[in-house]
């Protein structure tokens, strides 16, 4: 049993049910003992490693982040089974929820932006420590400095709670807000980054349409999230941050944990691009550039420029230099995000840069090249990508193989989408955009698959 922690509600895993209790052994006055979701109440949710949870398979995920997203609102949770019927808790329900993972797979912004976005991260900055750093720290005893944290805590907290305005209020002390001192500018900088955020957690489906060099995508759109409820959230963010430094209104030196929040709520391809956008003159960048960046190949950078105009952040036009043979395809920030080119945004935002840890996610990834080149000794650019990577390509290959013999379309059956395939590597949550098109290239020049334009099927020996 873990040491109880103050106003902390501790466990290493959890599963859907056990919010809710229905388990047919145990009576249902029993269940009201064993139930999770009054237990957390007015207190906070700490999961100390998420990865039990986001590595479950989807059914159970989309079951545990759903019940998240209806218990997030604090207003309860109420459930049916044919064992105990109808059973839960409809009052509110406050808490507050706190875990850590390695990143955050694909897998889990999708099925967020369809439930309902109400889960928010930060992405903390990474820095490669010196040799004098590092020689350091071995001498330092973990032990003490767990401790010094301890007592640098619950001293805080101590101070805290003797506040002359706190109110006791449902068992906990609250602090009476006042409102009117509120910084005009800092509500305003809150609004605009949940009108951002809106835009980048918006989940789009953009596939090829047109001719091979992939340069004519379509797409959908799902319904975009009422920035409202982000508003509300980034706001009380930055209260709690005001709290922290001994006030009781927000002022401008709140915002840049907002503006943190934000760029790493969203997907971190997104944010990549969004910095590119606001570090370049009017926010214009064209397909070159976003290649460079990125480090991708051309049709991944169309895609991604055609994703980021569904989505409603850019607007995209053709730029003809009188150099190339055809006109190159440039996108810009539309109009009412011009507020993240002022020098006010780039002060606030305080060069923070959300760090990608995808790479870290399969405890089985390796970085040496010439751990593919052993097994794919024909292909050169076929690297950094993990045995379980390429497992789940020739899994997810074979799954469409079978889908398309069975089309009633004789001339369809032996040939698959290059966009399709793509897509279904970045929603297993192994892959991103780059690496899903580095793979297909890959088993291109390994001689796994013949390519016809933008279409692949199995080659023939």
């Amino acid at each position: 049993m873990h040491t109880a922690i103050y106003v902390t509600y501790y466990t290493d895993d959890f599963t859907a049910k056990s919010f809710v209790s229905h388990n047919t052994s145990v009576s249902e006055e029993e269940l009201a003992n064993i139930d999770m979701l009054p237990k957390i109440g007015n207190n906070m949710f700490l999961t100390p490693e998420l990865a039990p949870t986001f590595t479950v398979k989807d059914e159970d995920l989309i079951k545990i982040l759903g019940i998240i997203t209806r218990i997030a609102d604090g207003q309860g949770f109420i459930s049916n089974s044919g064992a105990h019927g109808q059973r839960g808790y409809d009052q509110k329900i406050m808490f507050t929820w706190v875990g850590a993972a390695v990143d955050i797979p694909y897998r889990v912004y999708k099925m967020l932006g369809n439930l309902g976005p109400k889960l928010y991260f930060f992405r903390l900055p990474y820095r490669e420590s010196s040799e004098d750093e590092l020689l350091k720290q071995m001498s330092e005893d973990f032990s003490i400095k767990i401790e010094r944290i301890e007592t640098a805590l619950f001293e805080y907290l101590y101070f805290f709670e003797m506040g002359p305005h706190l109110i006791y209020d449902n068992e906990l002390h609250k602090v009476k807000w006042d409102t009117e001192s509120d910084s005009v500018d800092a509500k305003r900088c809150i609004v605009r980054l949940g009108v951002l955020l809106q835009h980048l957690r918006c989940i789009a489906t953009v596939w090829h349409t047109e001719d091979s060099q992939a340069s004519e995508y379509a797409y959908s759109v799902s319904q975009p999230e009422d920035p409202r409820r982000a508003i509300t959230t980034l706001r009380n963010l930055a209260r709690g941050h005001a709290l922290l430094t001994g006030r009781n209104y927000i002022t401008i030196e709140d915002i840049p944990v907002v503006v943190k929040t934000v760029l790493s709520t969203a997907q971190i391809e997104r944010v990549s691009v969004f910095y590119l956008l606001i570090n370049r003159e009017k926010g214009d960048v064209s397909t070159d550039d976003i290649m460079d960046y990125l480090h991708v190949a051309r049709p991944t950078a169309l895609r991604t420029m055609a994703e980021l105009k569904a989505i409603g952040l850019v607007e995209d036009y053709e730029f003809d230099d009188g150099y190339k043979t055809k006109p190159v395809k440039h996108i810009r920030l539309r109009d009412p995000f011009n507020w993240f080119l002022s020098e006010g945004f780039k002060k606030l935002h305080e060069d923070f840069v959300p760090v990608d840890n995808t790479e870290f996610l399969n405890q089985g990834y390796k970085q040496h090249e010439k751990i593919i080149k052993n097994n794919y000794p024909h292909t050169e650019t076929f690297v950094n990508l993990s045995d379980e990577q390429i497992e789940t390509f020739l899994s997810i290959f074979q799954s469409m193989e079978k889908e398309q013999a069975n089309l009633s379309i004789e001339i369809d059956r032996d040939t698959i989408s290059g966009e399709v395939l793509r897509q279904r590597l970045i929603e297993t949550g192994k892959f991103q955009q780059d690496a899903a098109a580095m793979i297909v290239e890959g088993m291109c020049k390994a001689g796994r698959i013949e390519k016809a334009y933008d279409t692949y099927r199995r080659r023939k020996e």
